[in-house]
C-alpha cells in the first residue's frame, strides 16, 4: 500500500514527495497537446539528492509511456522496495486531475479583501497580473521599465512616483547584455535625486535563452529564492518562443508569466503597420497579447538627432480595472563620460516627469493631447479667451482643431471649463473653472 504524498502544486510545477521512500517526484512545463497532456518529469533520491533518471518528457495520459519509464526506473534503480508502477500511477492520476480541475470552488463573496494595494507602481504597474510596455525600437522601453524596477526595488520614486512596497526584482533578459543594463542601472541611479546608496540586492538580472513557458519553472525558483516581488521580461518577442501571430503561443507565455505568481512588467514591439499609421493602440503581433495583459502602455520617443535629451510620452490603453490613466510624459537627459568614442560610456541618465501638455508645447507636437488637453494648455498659457481666440492659439502652435470642436470641447466640459461675463469685444471668454474659483 503506498503511503499519502505530500505535495505542493503550482500552475507550472507539481512536487511529490514520498518521506517513507525517500522518493520525490516534479512535474512541470505542462503542455497540452492532441496526444495527452505532457510534462517534463525528475524522479530523485531523496537520500543522495541524485536523480534516478535524467530529466525526461512524459506523457501523462499513455499508459504506455508509464510502462517504459517504471521499466527504466527498475532497471536503474537495485532497490526492489520502491513500487515506481504505484508512484507513477498516484503522481499520473493527482496531476491529470488537478490540471484538468483547477483550483477549489469558492464563493467570491466570501473571500476577504486584498489587503495589498491595487498597483505597485501607480499608474503603470497592478500588484497582479501583467503589464504591457510596447513601442518601436529605440523607443526606450527598456530603459524606462529598468527605472521602474530600480524604483520598485529601492522604494525610491525615480520617476516621480511611489512605489507602495520596496521589494527585490528578477530582470530576464532575451535582448541586450547584463553589461549593458549594469550600466544603464548605475547611471539612472546616479542620476537620480538620492543620496542614497543603492542597495546590494537592488535588481537581479538573468540572461535567457529559452522561451518562458520552457524556463517558468526555473525563473520561479529564483523568484522564490530571491523573495522576488517583481519580474521585468525583456521582451515578449523572443520569450514567446514562437511567431507573435501565433495565438497558441501568445497563450502559452502568459500562462507561463501567471504561474511566477507576481506581477510581470514585459516589454514588446509594434508592426511596421502601427508604425506608419501611428496606431499604437496594441502592440505587434496575436491580438491575445493585448486581451490577456491586465494593463498596456504605449511608449513613444521624440528626440532631434544628435541630440543628448529626449522626450517619453506614455499612453494607457488597455486598463481592466478603474478608469484609463492620464497620459504621462518624462524627459530624459544622457550624460556621457570619456574623451574618445573607444572610451565613452553613460555616467548619468536623468528622468524627469513632465506634465504630458508641458512636453507635448516643448516639442510642437499638440496632436498628441487630446481635444480637451489641447483646450486646457491653450487656456492655462494665455488665460480667458474666446472661442475663436483659442483656435488661432492652437492653430500657432501647430494643432489643426477646428473652432466647432474647441466650443464643443467647452461645453461638453463643464468641470473643467466655464464661461465669464462677455469681455468687450461681446464675445463670450473661457478660463479654466479652478482659475474662475480663484478669481471670485
Amino acid at each position: 500500500m503506498l503511503a499519502e504524498p505530500t505535495s505542493d502544486l503550482t500552475d507550472q510545477r507539481h512536487i511529490y514527495t514520498w518521506d517513507d521512500l525517500k522518493i520525490a517526484v516534479t512535474l512541470e512545463r505542462f503542455q497540452e497537446e492532441k496526444n495527452g497532456l505532457k510534462s517534463e518529469i525528475t524522479i530523485r533520491d531523496l537520500k543522495t539528492g541524485q536523480k534516478l533518471i535524467p530529466t525526461s518528457n512524459f506523457n501523462l495520459s499513455s499508459a504506455v509511456g508509464r510502462t517504459q519509464m517504471c521499466n527504466r526506473l527498475i532497471a536503474r534503480t537495485p532497490d526492489e522496495s520502491i513500487p515506481f508502477e504505484l508512484i507513477l500511477d498516484e503522481v499520473t492520476d493527482r496531476s491529470q486531475t488537478r490540471w484538468r480541475t483547477g483550483d477549489q470552488v469558492l464563493d467570491l463573496f466570501s473571500i476577504p479583501t486584498a489587503e495589498r494595494p491595487r498597483f505597485l507602481l501607480r499608474p503603470y504597474i497592478e500588484s497582479d497580473g501583467v503589464t504591457l510596455l510596447y513601442g518601436d525600437g529605440g523607443s526606450m522601453k527598456s530603459l524606462l521599465a529598468l527605472a521602474m524596477g530600480l524604483s520598485v526595488a529601492s522604494g525610491v520614486p525615480l520617476l516621480g512616483m511611489q512605489p507602495t512596497m520596496a521589494c527585490p526584482v528578477l530582470y530576464l533578459d532575451w535582448e541586450a547584455s547584463p553589461e549593458d543594463h549594469a550600466e544603464r542601472a548605475r547611471s539612472l541611479w546616479k542620476g537620480a535625486d538620492t543620496t542614497l546608496d543603492p542597495p546590494a540586492t537592488l535588481v537581479h538580472y538573468q540572461r535567457q535563452v529559452a522561451s518562458l513557458h520552457e524556463g517558468a519553472p526555473n525563473a520561479a525558483r529564483v523568484i522564490q529564492d530571491l523573495r522576488a516581488g517583481l519580474v521585468i521580461v525583456d521582451s515578449i518577442g523572443m520569450a514567446r518562443g514562437g511567431a507573435p501571430e501565433a495565438a497558441d503561443m501568445t497563450i502559452q507565455f502568459f500562462r507561463a508569466a501567471r504561474s511566477l505568481g507576481v506581477p510581470v512588467l514585459a516589454i514588446d514591439h509594434i508592426s511596421q503597420e502601427s508604425r506608419k499609421s501611428g496606431d499604437l493602440s496594441s502592440p505587434f503581433g496575436s491580438r491575445f497579447t493585448h486581451n490577456l495583459s491586465r494593463r498596456s502602455w504605449a511608449v513613444e520617443k521624440e528626440q532631434e538627432e544628435g541630440d543628448t535629451e529626449a522626450t517619453l510620452f506614455t499612453t494607457n490603453y488597455k486598463h481592466n480595472n478603474g478608469n484609463r490613466a492620464e497620459k504621462l510624459a518624462f524627459h530624459i537627459a544622457f550624460h556621457t563620460s570619456g574623451t574618445s568614442i573607444r572610451d565613452e560610456h553613460l555616467d548619468r541618465v536623468v528622468i524627469q516627469p513632465q506634465e504630458y501638455a508641458d512636453a507635448v508645447a516643448d516639442r510642437g507636437s499638440l496632436g498628441r493631447m487630446t481635444k480637451k488637453q489641447q483646450v486646457t494648455y491653450a487656456l492655462k498659457a494665455q488665460g480667458p479667451m474666446s472661442v475663436t481666440a483659442i483656435r488661432e492659439c492652437l492653430i500657432e502652435e501647430g494643432s489643426a482643431i477646428s473652432e466647432q470642436v474647441v466650443r464643443n470641447t467647452l461645453n461638453n466640459n463643464p468641470q473643467t471649463f466655464v464661461a465669464e461675463p462677455t469681455g468687450a469685444s461681446g464675445r463670450k471668454l473661457w478660463c479654466l473653472q479652478g482659475l474662475a474659483d480663484d478669481a471670485t
